[in-house]
């Protein structure tokens, strides 16, 4: 009879289990809890984290951060001159781009600009940064909406295409009003 339970219990699965065996497509390799530094002559300039990393290889070779990422930039003197963070992201081997998804920000340091997108894409042969989708630019007490992006891949020169507006808040006037 204990033979029979213990045959029993051997062919119960977890549901997360059984779905990691279903998929169609299974990683080359998968790295946990990733710093990948990128240097000259031993001066870091970028340094990306990611709780998770997935490499797939063959037709559609690829890298996947299903868990997010975030990416500093190091200006001269070793500090964190921007950010960029996304929920998700993918680098296509063939196409030689990075595209970042859901929640993408990237804050300047040095400017105290954050900039809010739901789309961000990285192309490594034109050396660019841009979105063609609607964002949103904080800066102090202004902010700013715009139906792109573009910058330098150093984000180093970030300009907003097509604004469709400033809105300034009087920091006095909203304490005022917060005093009602």
């Amino acid at each position: 009879m204990s033979l029979l339970l213990l045959l029993a219990s051997a062919c119960s699965n977890d549901m997360d289990t059984i779905r990691f065996f279903e998929r169609k497509e299974m990683p080359l390799q998968t790295l946990s809890g990733a710093e990948i530094l990128r240097s000259k002559s031993g001066d870091v300039q970028v340094r990306l984290t990611a709780p998770e990393i997935n490499r797939y290889d063959g037709d559609n070779a690829r890298t996947e951060y299903p868990k997010g990422v975030r990416v500093d930039f190091f200006d001269a003197n070793k500090r964190v001159k921007s950010t960029l963070s996304a929920k998700y992201a993918i680098d296509s081997d063939r196409k030689n781009q990075i595209i970042a998804r859901n929640n993408v920000v990237i804050i300047d340091y040095q400017t105290g600009d954050t900039t809010y997108m739901e789309t961000l894409v990285w192309d490594r042969n034109e050396k660019r940064i841009f979105s063609n989708n609607p964002l949103m630019s904080v800066n102090g007490q202004r902010v700013t909406y715009g139906d792109g992006f573009v910058s330098d891949e150093k984000l180093e020169n970030p300009r907003i295409l097509r604004q469709r507006g400033t809105i300034e808040f009087d920091e006095e006037e909203s304490e005022s009003a917060d005093e009602e």
